[in-house]
């Protein structure tokens, strides 16, 4: 009277483990991911002063360089962009009370081809910029190396000519660059 029973129960126990034995033992998950564009710069320091320009010397004109540093994962490259605030500046210092001002244009930017990244190419640099509020490309050929340290240096060169006005005492012109990273 039970064994109709017991058989029925043994067959039941027998399909659960043969369902565990033919069970998955591993599964796979896919993992999306993307990563965004990261492109920064930061300045390698302020570029020395500029000695005294005599307009009426050979050349007339004084130079000085300043380094950035970027960092890009962007394979399409990076373009580096000058500009001013203000297309003109007055003269400053400490102990200075003059009021004379330069043009912004007396000065021309330059880059160097971009050293320090790998896997694309260090770019071309263009001519020298002249300053100005718009902001204005350095590279001819954008570099489309990538890194985290990666460095250009900057050359600038100051030609003021006759026409502006010679500096108070104490005075200087400063005039402010941003240099800009743009990601392509």
């Amino acid at each position: 009277m039970y064994k109709p029973v017991l058989v029925a129960a043994a067959a039941v126990l027998a399909f659960i483990g043969a369902d565990a034995a033919f069970a998955a033992t591993s599964v796979v998950q896919n993992v999306t991911f993307s990563v965004a564009k990261s492109v920064a710069i930061t300045s390698g320091g302020t570029p020395a002063t500029i000695s005294a320009i005599n307009p009426a010397s050979g050349s007339g004109t004084g130079q000085t360089t300043g380094t950035v540093s970027v960092s890009s994962n962007d394979r399409s490259g990076y373009q580096l962009t000058a500009s001013t605030p203000s297309s003109t500046v007055t003269e400053s210092g400490a102990g200075c009370s003059g009021t004379n001002q330069a043009d912004a244009a007396d000065l021309t930017v330059g880059t160097s081809a971009e050293s320090g990244g790998s896997g694309g190419t260090a770019g071309t640099p263009g001519s020298a910029v002249t300053l100005s509020t718009s902001s204005q490309n350095l590279y001819s050929a954008v570099p489309t190396n990538t890194g985290s340290a990666m460095s250009s240096t900057l050359t600038y060169t100051a030609s003021p000519g006759y026409t502006t006005p010679a500096n108070s005492t104490n005075c200087g012109y400063t005039i402010p660059v941003t240099i800009a990273v743009v990601a392509q």
